[in-house]
């Protein structure tokens, strides 16, 4: 379920249902084939293009060019893309100076913000431009590169939001797949939950009970043909997701 309108809001929504059984939890997701990271959802683009016109791809997706201001997100952008090769990121130099070699500059980030660089990694080897791609034949290092150049590019977006519906209920309707045998632990209720929505294919979990504070966290991404009653003894627990 989509923002609700100005009549009924997220929190009396979710009260709404509350009174009829279901549980609702206010989450962000990222569409397939986004990857989210933090609050941040992240897609990798093999075709090329130019800085300026990767930048203009990537605000047409609701976005720009992945901004990699931390190691941590360094990190997550280096394992997502492919080994080798340069790609864009959402990073130049404003001065304009095409032979500038060094970290130097007046820096702007693709989503506007100005530097200084608090986190930098550059590349030992420099080959002078305004705009910087993380160079795949040097340990994804930052590179200088003219923006004309034509590179794959990462796109980044703000997380989406929606309000996730849950209906619990006595039957648990096992899959035969690789996500019925995929176990997380969380604990509480509403970080299962997140974990589901979290997989791209995951329609329903069961959750186990406190054990020192975690909860098993078992999902599944389609519906088997038997059906596995519990009791109300049992400590166990199932969710199914209502679109």
């Amino acid at each position: 379920m989509n923002n609700t309108s100005s009549t009924l809001t997220a929190k009396s929504f979710c009260f709404l249902v509350w009174l009829l059984g279901l549980f609702c939890q206010e989450v962000g997701t990222c569409d397939v084939p986004w990857e989210r990271y933090g609050r941040n959802c992240y897609r990798y683009y093999a075709s090329v293009a130019n800085y300026d016109d990767a930048n203009a791809n990537c605000a047409a997706e609701g976005g720009h060019l992945v901004t990699t201001k931390t190691g941590d997100v360094h990190n997550f952008v280096m394992a997502l893309r492919p080994s080798g090769g340069d790609m864009w990121i959402g990073l130049k130099d404003l001065t304009g100076n095409a032979m500038t070699m060094g970290p130097a500059g007046d820096w702007q980030w693709a989503d506007g913000s100005r530097g200084p660089l608090n986190w930098q990694t550059w590349a030992a080897s420099q080959l002078g431009g305004s705009c910087i791609s993380q160079d795949g034949t040097q340990g994804n290092d930052w590179l200088r590169n003219s923006c004309t150049s034509q590179f794959a590019y990462m796109c980044q977006k703000p997380l989406g939001n929606n309000d996730g519906l849950w209906r619990k209920t006595r039957t648990s309707k096992q899959a035969d797949s690789n996500l019925s045998t995929k176990t997380e632990y969380a604990s509480t209720l509403t970080e299962c939950a997140i974990k589901c929505l979290g997989e791209p294919s995951c329609i329903a979990f069961n959750i186990g009970p406190s054990v020192l504070g975690r909860h098993e966290c078992v999902m599944f991404d389609n519906y088997g043909k038997d059906d596995n009653l519990y009791t109300d003894n049992d400590d166990w627990n199932f969710y199914e997701f209502v679109q």
